[in-house]
């Protein structure tokens, strides 16, 4: 680009800043919020004081800033709930708010948008809603008490939702779908009822580092290709819910990395996809309706490093061919420590100890077992009619183990 060029775009940006004003409200120009919004250029910002304002807006400008100071923004007009902002404008900023009574707080069609330290309290609908708005945010804002979702979107690629608190929603929490490239992060979620935690359809996700806590059903739930779940902390899914169930293709390149789950009704994770990477979790206190600290379905999946301690029926189950479960440590199963079925499995560098049931069970066909240990359980090692091993060598065991060697053999 030539210096000519480089000045002149310069120039233009130098006048369009200049031509930028601060937008007053208050003012004997512009009462309310309202008639800033309506007076607003692109790259405008709109100065809200101190006070209330009972108010349903929208804002149509680009890149325009809303910033208020100690601002309450009501949505009960006229004894009529509403939306209190709809931002149609591209790049627009919101930030300083509390918002109050709407029928929905914030509507959100615009690109680029975001929305920071704000409170929303009490929408009778979705207290912020994105909906074909690619490449938005929400950071550092608290939601509380919606009537059905904290937040919802859809058809919201590179959505952002960080260092955020959500509380108290009739339904899920936050509910996303056709977002591809949604990154939920640093969250803390709690008391969703008749819902989900997180609820994602999209692809490339990133849910990483949230709290999540006292919800009805799932508490992350995922379904799309190349997910990343890593570092969550879930705890008391307490009504026909999973801590974590991912659903992909059968070859997702989905991780699971890093999570803890206490106290989930159901499957502390379930994975129903094939090329899944299951990593480095702790499972406490799961499966409390018969199900697994571990559960997996699909094809070519790796399950390594991972502990499961007191589930209520199997530690770890595996239903699918070729995958690997890989230096896991199960501890006091109420039922078996790992149950496998499918074909060409395999269990290397595995610790099962003290379980009610077996420590291992094989249903499948070629299953290898080596360099691992199941002691201590109602019997440590059985085969199911039909059932084989390709490979059982390093397997250190004390009971059961009726026919393992005549599989091995044929």
């Amino acid at each position: 680009m030539s210096a000519r060029i480089l000045a002149a775009s310069f120039l233009a940006l130098a006048a369009s800043s200049a031509m930028a004003a601060d937008l007053k409200v208050p003012s004997d120009e512009f009462p309310t919020i309202a008639d800033a919004a309506a007076a607003a250029q692109d790259g405008d910002r709109i100065l809200v004081a101190k006070g209330t304002y009972a108010e349903h807006v929208t804002i149509n400008a680009n890149n325009v800033q809303i910033l208020g100071k100690k601002a309450k923004w009501d949505g009960h007009v006229g004894n009529v709930p509403g939306i209190c902002l709809t931002i149609q404008g591209n790049g627009c900023t919101v930030s300083g708010f509390t918002f109050v009574n709407g029928s929905m707080h914030l509507q959100v069609n615009g690109d680029g948008a975001t929305i920071r330290k704000c409170v929303l309290r009490a929408s009778s609908g979705n207290n912020v809603e994105f909906s074909s708005s690619s490449g938005s945010r929400i950071e550092k804002c608290a939601s509380y008490s919606a009537g059905s979702n904290q937040l919802r979107a859809s058809d919201s690629p590179g959505l952002t939702i960080d260092r955020c608190v959500f509380r108290n929603s009739d339904s899920t929490a936050l509910s996303m779908s056709a977002c591809d490239q949604t990154t939920v992060s640093r969250c803390t979620i709690s008391l969703a009822e008749d819902g989900d935690g997180v609820d994602l359809t999209g692809t490339d996700a990133l849910i990483e580092g949230n709290r999540i806590t006292g919800i009805d059903d799932d508490g992350i739930s995922v379904n799309g290709d190349r997910a990343t779940i890593r570092g969550n902390t879930v705890s008391n899914c307490v009504d026909d819910a999973d801590g974590i169930v991912y659903s992909g293709g059968s070859d997702s390149g989905a991780l699971i990395e890093g999570n803890t789950l206490t106290f989930v009704m159901e499957d502390g994770i379930e994975v129903n996809a094939g090329g899944a990477t299951i990593r480095g979790n702790k499972v406490t206190f799961c499966g409390t309706e018969d199900d697994a600290g571990i559960d997996v379905n699909g094809n070519g999946n790796v399950v390594e490093d991972n502990e499961i301690v007191d589930a209520d029926d199997p530690g770890i189950e595996i239903s699918g061919d070729d995958n690997v479960v890989r230096n896991c440590i199960v501890l006091r199963s109420f039922d078996d420590g790992i149950d496998v079925s499918g074909d060409g499995n395999t269990i290397t560098g595995c610790t099962v100890t003290d379980c009610d049931g077996e420590g291992l069970v094989n249903r499948g066909s070629n299953t290898t077992v080596t360099n691992s240990r199941f002691t201590g359980s109602r019997l440590d090692v059985t085969i199911t009619n039909d059932a084989t091993f390709a490979e059982f060598t390093g397997v250190t065991f004390v009971t059961g183990g009726q026919g393992v060697f005549e599989e091995v053999s044929k």
